[in-house]
């Protein structure tokens, strides 16, 4: 029997020994392999503890065994050496550092300035006077007191700003500009300051005339001896000779204000007719030449369609599916096409840049920059925004029949409003036999005019007046058409690959399309990256786990979807689901990476 050979070298890895394998013994045998292996890894810790020691006892028996280090004895510093700096009154015995030097010296000039820091410079100052304070007592005699007193002669300012008058909070200043004299007034507390933009008293100089910058309070303002009417101080209509404000006038055959009736002019002069063209209907006898819209809307590919507009199919319209927005996700990051929701009013407040703090529907439209629309879950609101070199606009809420605007928002009178001095004509008039004084609002139906509805639709259209292109497919009406994967944008499979749990094919058109599956576990948030590379994920659809009643009170949420893969995270669960696994199908169609 031999021992095994040990080289003391550090082994990385320790071989696992495998079901499968034989029993082999020697040397370099399997069944010794991890003995062996172990064995190494001892050898190396001896050697490497024994060197340890050797070195710690050189290091101990060293005379000066830390040569980076100055000696306590007499150091001599090659660098720059720091210490802490004195206060300036001390008189310890501790090293005195360049700062504490600058310290005192400032201390002895009390900080004075660079003209004035010597004794010679201070002398010159006071023009070398032995009496200095004899002087200057004698001129300060001459001065008046600072609390008032009594002056013998004119008092005489040559600056603007020749008096400040202080008091209460505030200052007034009398000025004096070479051109105009001024009262000027300064802010609330700040009575020293610079003068505010207040401008209530101006006298030019060399007209005398005078300027009043704000409202003057006067019981009876005359001019020349004549009253002078204000705001305040109105005529009478009697005063001017006019009607009252709710007068009729026995005569008015016009109204002041011309108004607009389904964009027709009428003053009341003379009756108007109204065609179904100013209300934006068809004639009531309209036939397929006129048609604008089918009788019977068609779907072409699940999108609608009427003929009033041209619509476009493409693989997101066909594939596409809402995408759920996550918790405390910013609006603005929302650039990708696509549809998207909000379930949950919380999490849109925890958001950012929501229209409101409401759950609801997201849609992001491409085009030169992007629009969002975004629509409130229970009621009809819709907002709208776009971004255009980087910056969003505001939301912006969308009318209609439930969010109407105000006669203000769209420049017109309130519905109680009344014209300035007539509110009804003399003789009514009527709009396609509806009579109008001018005194009441009236509608006009489509019967009055002899149209449809507005959503109506010719009886016997079975064409449209302008025929229309579906993906490039000629469409009028008369009959169904049929698109082609060509037309929907889907080329011809130029590649395809497999692997474990997917599978991927891609397109001459430059899209690919995966399916694949992977196992997650119920309760628990993980990342999931796509076994393709991608760019410009079109649309992702996954398959239900879970439900919110029983044992099952769980359901799996894919958010955060990339380029390179999506999350997986749960809306809730309990301990009859927690920790068990599943297995998530989903199905991406994106760009080619």
């Amino acid at each position: 029997m031999a021992n095994l050979s040990e080289n003391p070298q550090w082994v990385d890895g320790i071989y696992q020994i495998e079901t499968s394998d034989p029993v082999v013994g020697g040397p370099d045998g399997i069944s010794n392999r991890q003995a062996k292996e172990l064995a190494s890894r001892t050898s190396y810790l001896k050697k490497e503890q024994e060197k340890t020691g050797s070195d710690l006892a050189a290091h101990a028996a060293a005379a000066d065994p830390h040569t980076q280090y100055a000696p306590k004895a007499n150091p001599i510093f090659t660098g720059t050496p720091k210490a802490p700096t004195p206060a300036t009154d001390s008189n310890s015995q501790q090293v005195a550092t360049t700062a504490f030097v600058k310290s005192v010296a400032a201390a002895l000039v009390n900080g004075a300035p660079a003209a004035l820091d010597t004794l010679q410079e201070l002398a010159k100052a006071i023009g070398n006077d032995p009496n200095f304070s004899t002087t200057v007592l004698a001129e300060l005699a001459k001065k008046l007191p600072l609390s008032g007193g009594t002056m013998n002669g004119t008092l005489v300012s040559s600056i603007a700003d020749a008096l400040r008058m202080v008091n209460g909070g505030y200052g007034v200043t009398l000025r004096n500009d070479g051109s105009d004299f001024y009262l000027l007034l300064t802010d609330k507390d700040d009575p020293l300051g610079k003068w505010n933009s207040l401008r209530p008293f101006r006298i030019n100089l060399a007209t005398g005339d005078v300027a009043l910058g704000h409202k003057v309070d006067a019981n009876t303002l005359l001019e020349k001896g004549q009253r002078v009417y204000s705001p305040n101080n109105k005529p009478t209509a009697a005063d001017i000779g006019a009607l009252p404000a709710n007068g009729t006038a026995a005569s008015a055959t016009k109204l002041s204000m011309a108004r607009k009736i389904a964009g027709v002019a009428f003053d009341g002069t003379a009756d108007i007719v109204l065609t179904p063209a100013n209300v934006g209907a068809l004639p009531a006898a309209g036939t397929a030449a006129a048609a604008t819209k089918l009788a019977v809307a068609r779907k072409i590919a699940g999108v609608a369609f009427d003929g009033t507009a041209d619509i476009d199919i493409n693989s997101q319209g066909v594939f596409a599916t809402s995408l759920s927005i996550g918790n405390a996700v910013d609006l603005n990051t929302y650039t990708s096409p696509g549809l998207y929701h909000q379930a949950q009013n919380v999490q849109a407040a925890s958001g950012k840049n929501y229209p409101e703090a409401q759950a609801g529907s997201l849609e992001v439209l491409k085009h030169a920059g992007i629009t969002q629309i975004y629509r409130i879950y229970n009621n009809s609101r819709c907002y709208k925004r776009t971004q255009y070199s980087g910056a969003w606009s505001a939301w912006v809420l969308n009318y209609d029949t439930a969010n109407k605007p105000t006669a203000a928002d769209v420049g017109a009178l309130p519905a109680g409003g009344t014209a300035a001095a007539a509110t009804k004509l003399a003789t009514a008039r009527t709009i396609n036999g509806v009579a109008f004084d001018g005194t009441a609002n009236i509608a006009l139906t489509p019967a009055n005019i002899g149209a449809l509805p507005t959503a109506g639709t010719a009886a016997a259209a079975t064409k449209l007046v302008t025929a229309r292109k579906i993906n490039g497919v000629a469409f009028d009406g008369t009959k169904d058409i049929t698109l082609t994967p060509e037309n929907l944008g889907f080329k011809e499979i130029i590649e395809t690959g497999t692997g474990t749990g997917y599978y991927w094919r891609k397109y001459a058109g430059g899209v690919i399309e995966i399916f694949a599956n992977v196992d997650v576990i119920i309760g628990v948030t993980q990342d999931v990256l796509f076994p393709v590379k991608t760019k410009d994920v079109i649309f992702i659809v996954t398959n239900d786990i879970g439900g919110y009643a029983g044992p099952n009170a769980y359901t799996v949420r894919v958010s955060n979807v990339t380029n390179a893969g999506f999350s997986v995270s749960w809306d809730r669960f309990n301990e009859h689901g927690s920790g068990n696994t599943k297995r998530l199908y989903y199905h991406i169609i994106a760009n080619v990476a």
